[in-house]
């Protein structure tokens, strides 16, 4: 398991038909693999300026085609006023952070993650693209895992192999090719109980700090996402306000 921690969703009851429409377009290139040029077919969100939140997930060479189904778990996450998940290319991980001694506080969120999830195949982003497309639904579970990098555990819903959020091998260089320089670059450092050193994230964030990409400094190779942090009601702000 990867070693983990931060934010993301899309639509509450009454905005997720309107919020599935528009942004709908841009996700299923993620799903059927085909796309327009951006001359002749320019995504949701324009081409102008800073990316938009939609444009940013619209993106189908940072994204998985494991995304929508993210996005379908999310939906009843945020739903749950779960305000802040943190992505990785598996697992979709919730804020709280437990020890080792926590063990009934790990099943009671453990239980409530799965009661959750379980209606996920309902959620209104699910049955949309359930209806456009034929796909293999790809099975997911909710688990404990453990962050070295904090000393810590968390629980977590994780997805089947083969359907990645993003791709473990992207680089934050592609990202800046795709969406261009980020608003503000920064740094969190994670530190964990025995270890001789910390683990620094330099983070990149966009669209105001609702989409933030981190890069770790120990990491197989130089230079790769490590995670993805979204503030949520910022997205769902965003979101809202671009679709109106």
């Amino acid at each position: 398991m990867n070693d983990h921690s931060y934010s993301f969703i899309i639509c509450s009851n009454m905005q997720t038909n309107k919020i599935i429409v528009n942004i709908f377009m841009g996700v299923a290139i993620l799903i059927t693999g085909f796309n327009y040029p951006d001359s002749e077919q320019p995504l949701p969100g324009g081409s102008q300026g800073p990316p938009s939140p939609l444009k940013i997930l619209s993106n189908k060479v940072i994204w998985g085609k494991g995304l929508p189904f993210a996005i379908a778990h999310l939906e009843v996450l945020h739903e749950a006023e779960i305000s802040n998940v943190e992505l990785f290319s598996y697992e979709i991980v919730l804020p709280e952070r437990f020890d080792e001694h926590q063990k009934d506080a790990i099943q009671s969120r453990s239980d409530f993650l799965t009661k959750k999830t379980e209606n996920v195949e309902k959620t209104s982003w699910y049955g949309m693209i359930e209806k456009q497309f034929a796909f293999q639904k790809p099975g997911s579970k909710v688990a404990t895992i453990s962050l070295k990098e904090s000393d810590s555990l968390a629980v977590a819903v994780v997805l089947e192999t083969g359907y990645p959020i993003f791709d473990a091998h992207i680089k934050i260089s592609t990202i800046k090719k795709e969406l261009g320089a980020p608003e503000r670059v920064g740094t969190r450092v994670l530190n964990a109980r025995g270890e001789e050193r910390p683990l620094i994230l330099t983070l990149y964030s966009y669209a105001k700090g609702t989409i933030v990409f981190a890069e770790a400094d120990i990491a197989p190779e130089p230079g790769l996402l490590n995670r993805v942090y979204i503030n949520v009601p910022n997205l769902f702000n965003s979101l809202n306000k671009e679709l109106r």
